[in-house]
């Protein structure tokens, strides 16, 4: 948000690497039942000052519920934000509200501006009319796949917004990706080899220690942890640490052999994947 306040908007390859980011955060928390409902730029915080690195976290959860065991049906979060069924709360909603908040996230990252104004009503109106400006000298600017994700996004229909996975799989975003540092990786994957035949208890007591560490310290393990997760579902699939495992090592190297081994005793509590501090 204070990024936003001080230059006006954020470049396009910067919005969509934090799009990406926020999507791959709302995936991991959909998957456990988890909707944020208050999605905004004041809730998605950079980890850093320094202007070249774009490493975000989702903030307050406050407003989070819990869809797995009850369902959503008031009316919370932001006008600006907020998807028109949680703002009217007439029925029952899905996550997908959270969609439509980030297609708004999106667009003011992206001009400065919100693309709904006015009062309740007149933003109630425009927001089922699907009514917002992309065509001013700014969004001339604008490349054509980041327009067709915001409308993808802000479609009043909950059902017709764009799922996660299709966000995530999206061709904007993949101009945020690039080439993996290959000797980097190689000595990740080999202390997490390594790590892995370590006893049980020592390895809890290192997940406790990851946990506290500034992200700082793990930079270089979090760059490998995001190549791996080709997903982006913030946990580590055993075809994902083998795929990753064969792209550094090679298809025959010893180090791929013994990796359902090395899987199956990094996989802490035993959900059949690796989240990230069990990567660590």
């Amino acid at each position: 948000f204070d990024r936003i306040m001080e230059h006006g908007s954020i470049c396009e390859a910067t919005t969509a690497d934090i799009v990406k980011q926020a999507a791959s955060a709302l995936k991991y928390a959909h998957n456990r039942g988890i909707a944020h409902r208050d999605m905004k730029p004041e809730n998605i915080c950079f980890c850093t000052n320094d202007i070249g690195n774009n490493h975000i976290k989702v903030i307050d959860w406050g407003l989070g519920f819990y869809f797995g065991q009850a369902r959503m049906s008031s009316a919370v979060g932001s006008l600006t934000y907020a998807a028109p069924e949680v703002l009217e709360a007439r029925d029952v909603y899905t996550s997908a509200c959270d969609m439509w908040s980030l297609g708004v996230v999106t667009y003011v990252m992206l001009c400065g501006k919100p693309p709904f104004w006015g009062n309740y009503a007149e933003q109630l109106k425009k927001m089922k009319a699907e009514s917002y400006p992309m065509k001013d000298s700014t969004w001339q600017q604008i490349s054509p796949q980041a327009k067709i994700l915001i409308r993808g996004l802000l479609k009043a229909d909950p059902k017709k917004r764009l799922p996660l996975d299709n966000v995530l799989n999206h061709d904007w975003l993949r101009i945020t990706q690039g080439q993996m540092d290959t000797q980097m990786a190689s000595q990740v994957l080999q202390n997490m080899r390594n790590f892995s035949n370590t006893s049980q208890f020592f390895s809890i007591c290192v997940a406790s220690v990851a946990r506290q560490l500034d992200h700082r310290s793990l930079r270089d393990v979090y760059r490998v942890f995001c190549e791996m997760d080709t997903n982006g579902d913030g946990v580590l699939e055993l075809s994902e640490v083998r795929n990753g495992f064969e792209r550094i090592f090679g298809k025959d190297s010893e180090q791929l052999k013994d990796v359902e081994e090395v899987f199956a005793r990094l996989d802490l509590d035993a959900s059949g994947t690796l989240d990230y501090t069990e990567f660590c």
